[in-house]
């Protein structure tokens, strides 16, 4: 049913109804729910203790092909970026992140993966919120370069259910739901066209 609303929005964008557009938000805050807030602080002093801990879940992402510890690091990772980690200082050379890239690539040259349709989502997830750029420093990728590498995927020829729908989806949840109300007239322009080419994709 939200494929079936979304396609109808992408082709008649002018005639979406504000119940198809709530339908929408409602569906992807329930797969994505906000993080709660807490004590920055006392969090920061606790994930000192188990950094150690983070940088060699990373290493194990890159040697294991065990997708589903793959999924369980992404989610740790994201929720410190959430928690506001400074993740260019857990992998300061991008090692970790080109291991992603890479990963990404295989699947759009159609080799299997087990489990599609939860790992692909949570490496979207983790990658568009890279693409913020906190701490002062500039975005690790790009939300341009998130959504070309979904357009990949979907010319993978994998099945669109477990492959193109999962990673269009955390876009989607980013760009029309998260990222919704901006303020900078310039940023809003350049969101508007991202989702002009994600309503494309659809």
């Amino acid at each position: 049913q939200l494929r079936d609303r979304l396609a109808h929005m992408a082709k008649s964008p002018n005639d979406s109804t504000q119940e198809e557009i709530d339908y929408v938000k409602r569906h992807l805050r329930r797969r994505f729910p906000p993080t709660p807030k807490c004590n920055m602080t006392h969090i920061g002093s606790c994930i000192n203790h188990f950094e150690p801990l983070v940088v060699r879940a990373l290493h194990l992402y890159i040697t294991t092909h065990a997708t589903g510890v793959q999924h369980q690091i992404l989610c740790l990772l994201m929720r410190l970026v959430n928690l506001r980690v400074n993740y260019a200082m857990l992998d300061s050379d991008q090692k970790f992140v080109k291991s992603l890239m890479r990963q990404l690539s295989y699947i759009e040259q159609g080799h299997f993966v087990r489990d599609a349709d939860d790992i692909i989502p949570s490496m979207f997830q983790f990658l568009i919120l890279l693409s913020y750029g906190r701490h002062n420093v500039k975005a690790i990728v790009t939300v341009p370069q998130i959504i070309q590498l979904c357009d990949g995927i979907m010319a993978s020829g994998e099945m669109a259910v477990s492959h193109a729908i999962p990673a269009l989806e955390a876009i989607v949840n980013d760009l029309f739901v998260v990222q919704y109300a901006g303020t900078d007239d310039i940023n809003d322009q350049e969101m508007d066209t991202q989702r002009d080419a994600v309503l494309a994709m659809l």
